[in-house]
């Protein structure tokens, strides 16, 4: 399992605008110019926590805590303007921690993504927490019931 707090201000990462063409390739950028420090910060403390887990699918847990605005009203409210889609901030953590974590984003094969603004005083960021799919039981998934869980001699 690996597990960190990246401090800082979650970048989305969106769309890529085309630049046109170089060497006969198209030239993409980002359209944000925040994702990439983002993402860099995010490689940074991910690489101080470990090394590649093993091959294998992963589940993978995403707490964003969002910066809270200068006049927000107490108390505070959800994170739902001009913060980002849950789903771009999601891919921006995904690319950061392919080749520190795991081989490839392809071996992701369960999330649970969050995200709020911050209380008084709380730092911004992201909580990430990656674990071998193994170590989950079918209980621990998110909407699972009991009755997801194969009866104790279903293995043989």
């Amino acid at each position: 399992m690996r597990s960190v707090f990246v401090p800082g201000h979650p970048a989305p990462q969106g769309s890529k605008s085309y630049k046109g063409h170089r060497s006969g390739k198209p030239v993409l950028t980002e359209s944000s110019r925040f994702v990439a420090p983002w993402r860099e910060a995010i490689k940074l403390h991910a690489a101080r926590r470990g090394g590649m887990l093993p091959v294998g699918p992963v589940h993978v847990e995403l707490d964003f805590v969002l910066p809270r605005p200068q006049r927000c009203p107490t108390p505070t409210p959800p994170a739902i303007k001009r913060n980002g889609d849950l789903d771009k901030l999601v891919r921006a953590v995904f690319d950061a921690i392919t080749g520190i974590w795991i081989d490839d984003d392809c071996r992701i094969t369960s999330v649970r993504a969050s995200k709020r603004t911050a209380e008084s005083g709380e730092r911004s960021g992201v909580q990430i927490v990656v674990r071998p799919l193994g170590t989950i039981t079918l209980r621990d998934r998110p909407g699972a019931t009991d009755a997801d869980e194969p009866p104790p001699d279903a293995h043989g």
